[in-house]
């Protein structure tokens, strides 16, 4: 079982299911009990929370999330950068997973449409890989 469900974040974000995994995070559903919502939460994998590189990468696609705004990108509800996690909470898009690829085409992430951005993004379907 992953360590991260059945937990809570923050206080607030209930960790129910992974629903993918990426090369640098894992993303779970998540309920966020303060706004009665289910989220998206992509989690930045423990192999790297020492790696400055990917630490920098992982803040530089919230930044891009963040800013933009556009009915086919997923929203950006909040992020944390501590010590021990780094998370980006965004809207959860509840499809099945065999559609997560047909999803993704007309709903991603501001990282796809940023230059400076790889190719995965952070839409809670695209980047991860269904399980």
């Amino acid at each position: 079982m992953d360590k991260y469900i059945g937990k809570r974040l923050d206080g607030r974000y209930e960790i129910h299911e992974l629903i993918g995994v990426g090369g640098m995070a894992n993303v779970y559903r998540c309920n966020d009990t303060v706004d009665d919502r289910e989220v998206a939460i992509k989690i930045l994998k423990d192999e790297y929370l020492n790696n400055e590189e990917f630490i920098r990468r992982f803040k530089n696609e919230s930044k891009a999330i963040a800013m933009l705004s556009h009915p086919n990108i997923v929203k950006v509800y909040d992020v944390s950068f501590g010590d021990m996690i780094q998370y980006i909470v965004m809207e959860y898009c509840s499809i099945s997973p065999p559609r997560y690829s047909r999803h993704c085409s007309t709903r991603t992430s501001a990282a796809s449409f940023t230059a400076t951005s790889s190719r995965r993004t952070s839409c809670c379907c695209r980047t991860a890989r269904s399980k």
